[in-house]
This record gives C-alpha cells, structure tokens and sequence, in this order.
C-alpha cells in the first residue's frame, strides 16, 4: 500500500500543470462544469476525459472518479467503554461518475462506490464504512436556460445534498461512506442567486452489492435560498461584502426513538438563516436555526447558534489565518416536562471530529484555530477545542438523538458536572489540484462529565489519508 501511495504521489507531482478556469473538484462532484473546454485548450492532463463531445458542441460526456485511504489508529474507543485498546483500521474508498449532457435541456448523472473496511475485528457500520459496491446517485435532469446566468431545472432520482456549511445537510465525507437521498430537486437560479426546493427519503447504505434502498418510513423535505440578500456596505476604507441565505428543512419520521421515550411519530420543522462575508482579510460565519414540531405528544422547540471568523494576515510568507468558532446547541432544559429541546441535526457533519462520539445536541463549542501556508502546497493546521453541555437535564448524543450515548440510558442520572472535554488537532496537508495528503494528530482531554459517566480516559487518534480525485 506504500508503494502504490508513493507511486500515486510522484506521478501527481510530475503532472501537475497550471489551469486556469478550473477552481477546484466540488463535494457535490454534479456541481462540476467544464463546458468550458469547448473553446478553450486542455491544461491538464485528465481535460481530455472532461468533455468528450458526440454531435455538436452542447452534447458531450465528463468522467471523473475518486480513490481515498484512511488509515487511523487511535486509543480508548468511546473514551474506555469499549474493551479493544488500541484499535486500528484502514477505509478503502473508490467512486467513478459519469455526467453525460445529451443537449443544453438534459443530462443524466451516475456515480458509483466502493468501500472497504480493513485491518479490524470490531463490528461493521455499513452505514458508515462499507458498501461493496453500488451507486451513490443516478438521476434525470431537465433544464431550461433562460439565459446564460439564468435557468430553472428538474433532477429527479439519487443524489446527494449538501447546503451552507452542512449544519442540517452534508455529505458525510470524513466517513468512508457518502450519505445520499433519492427524491426530486427543483432548483432555480438567477445570477448568483439559487433556490433549491426538494422532497426526497434518505438512502440506507448496505453491506452487498446493489443492495442500497431508500428508507419510506422518514422524510425530508425544504427549501434552500442561496443569497437571497447581496450587501456591500462601506466603512471607511473597509468594504464588508456579505450574502444571506435563508432555508427551512422538514422531517417526517414515521417510528423515531428519543432516549428514554416510546417510539413515536416524529414532525421537525427547521427554519434556518446564514450569514456569511466575502472580503479580503477579515470575515465571519453566522447561523441561526431553530425547530419546532411534535414528537408523538410531546412539544419540541430547539435551537441551534453558531459564529465562525477568521482573520488572515496578507504580505507574509506564511500567510497566517486565525480562526474563532462557536457553537450554542440546545439541550433538554427539563427532563420531566412534555416539552423537547434537543436539538435534531437531521444529517449534519459531526461539529468536532468524525471520530469522537460527540454529535451537535447539547452542546457549547469554543474553538480557536490557526493555518499557516510555509510551503507551496503545503498548509499546516491547528485547533483546540473546549466542549461543554448546554442542559444539565440532558446528556450527550453521538450524530442522532435517538441514542444518548452518556449517561447510560438503562440509568439516566444526570451529573451536575457540564465540562466534558479539550480537544487539540494538529494537521499537516500537501495539496494540488488532484491530490491531498494529510497527517493528523488528534488528543482529547476527558473533562468531569465523561469521568462521571463512564471510565472517561483520554483518547488519542493518528490519521494519515491520501486523496485523488479527477
């Protein structure tokens, strides 16, 4: 596995030429366009299999794929309440999609994976990390332009959601298995404005081959406004250009399980707006969402706050930028009323680490951090993180409330103690347009409460993950 790493890495090296309107390979990889190449020469060495034209210049096909390797080893799973210490294991992921445009009207879209877990005896999450083989999306989409910048389109089928940040809708890469939906999008754009309005199931990823089905007993539903408002106001000699997007996510469940409660019928309705800058040098993050809804006879009214800003320091070489998150996440104020206020975070990406049971319910999150560029393609990376509860009436949970994971739901006793940990990440990156390396050392710090609810022994994580993506 070395051997071929290092084989992948210096070719990469060796290939590696300048571009010029290629920004990047997107998460969501239907989002890539390189209609592009119809009158402009290829400048990198995969451009030829980016647009191959058929009859004329609007119907043509772009192939692209994905192979990555996680390798982690890390100490004390679920901080020491799991009995295998030290555990190690290696995830094995591969994607290819084809995105065939048969006229400027419509496209098909197919992606498949697979994904492997090695070099472990715990019990697999197919979920999670493996799938032998089957297709991530596959749909239909039909389009009108009404001009260049301006069209409305239908996609109907597989695919995957990502919105904002993925504080509601991610994709779920740092796990080795992408999460996806299958349902119908209709998506609006005008200028820099898109809405996205879309019904759809969640897909449930299983173990075999073309075995994947959509699960009919939940549903998601919403609406998606991206820069629904454009401001470019003056201070002084400092322009401050900023966007506002407004959402709201419902969720229907037809059996959902809240810790201790019976299973009942689930209704979540989340109304969610997101403010963000564009400027040079200083810039923020800020989202606001809150639920409402019915969980069987119960009320729900949660909420979820978060600040990101960062400051980068231009004219130095190693371009320095700082970074102060925040997170305040409701929790069950009361655990003895008919009223919750845990939050639910449908499918959001984990808001510490994909590795640490630690889900955004109940939660305040602090975190400073610091990237600094000393190299050409070279970025290193520092965090620490300091983590409490929200409620006192309410525990921890890992990436869904139905399943608390501290206290122990067969004797809820809820501690006073609300501090639950630090965490430090240290990363070091090599990135090009096709390739990313990565070394990652994480150490948590257990704080009071996991010491009271379980054996709360610090964890310690090494990640290394070689990326190619074309």
């Amino acid at each position: 596995m070395k051997r071929i790493i290092f084989a992948f890495f210096v070719m990469f090296l060796f290939f590696e030429k300048s571009f010029s309107q290629f920004s990047g390979y997107k998460m969501l990889r239907y989002d890539e366009d390189f209609s592009y190449l119809k009158t402009q020469g290829t400048s990198d060495w995969c451009d030829p299999v980016k647009y191959i034209p058929f009859f004329d210049e609007n119907c043509y096909l772009t192939v692209g794929g994905e192979i990555r390797e996680l390798h982690r080893f890390y100490n004390h799973p679920n901080f020491g309440d799991e009995t295998k210490s030290p555990h190690t294991y290696l995830w094995q992921r591969y994607c290819l999609h084809a995105d065939f445009h048969f006229s400027r009207y419509f496209r098909t879209f197919i992606q498949g994976v697979s994904g492997f877990r090695t070099l472990s005896k715990k019990d697999l999450l197919p979920e999670f990390e493996e799938n032998k083989l089957d297709y991530l999306q596959a749909f239909g989409e039909v389009q009108y332009p009404f001009s260049e910048e301006n069209k409305i389109s239908l996609r109907v089928g597989r695919q995957e959601y990502l919105f904002g940040v993925e504080r509601m809708f991610s994709t779920r890469d740092g796990g080795n298995i992408h999460q996806t939906f299958e349902g119908a999008t209709l998506i609006l754009k005008l200028w820099d404005s898109k809405l996205n309005v879309f019904v759809a199931n969640p897909v449930i990823s299983k173990f075999d081959v073309f075995d994947d089905s959509p699960n009919y007993e939940n549903a998601v539903y919403g609406a998606y406004f991206e820069k629904f408002g454009k401001f470019n106001p003056k201070f002084g000699n400092f322009e401050n250009k900023f966007f506002i997007d407004l959402y709201y996510f419902g969720s229907e469940k037809k059996f959902s399980k809240y810790v201790f409660l019976p299973v009942e019928k689930e209704n979540r309705h989340s109304f969610g707006a997101y403010l963000y800058s564009q400027n040079i040098g200083f810039n923020y993050q800020l989202e606001g969402i809150y639920q409402t809804g019915k969980l069987g006879n119960f009320d729900v009214s949660a909420y979820r706050l978060a600040a990101d800003i960062s400051m980068s320091v231009p004219g130095i070489f190693i371009s320095p930028i700082f970074y102060l998150r925040t997170n305040f996440i409701s929790g069950d104020s009361d655990s003895t009323d008919t009223e919750i206020n845990t939050f639910n975070p449908f499918y959001s990406k984990p808001p510490v680490y994909d590795l640490v049971p630690l889900g955004p319910s109940n939660l305040i999150s602090v975190a400073f951090g610091v990237s600094i560029y000393p190299f050409h393609r070279f970025f290193v990376r520092g965090w620490f993180y300091s983590l409490y509860r929200n409620a006192e009436q309410d525990g921890i949970y890992p990436y869904s409330v139905s399943a608390m994971s501290r206290p122990s739901v067969k004797n809820v006793v809820f501690p006073k103690e609300m501090f639950i940990g630090n965490q430090f990440i240290f990363e070091i990156e090599y990135l090009t347009r096709h390739l990313s390396i990565s070394e990652q050392i994480l150490y948590f710090s257990t704080g009071d409460f996991l010491k009271e609810t379980g054996k709360g022994k610090d964890l310690l994580v090494f990640t290394t993950k070689f990326s190619f993506k074309f």
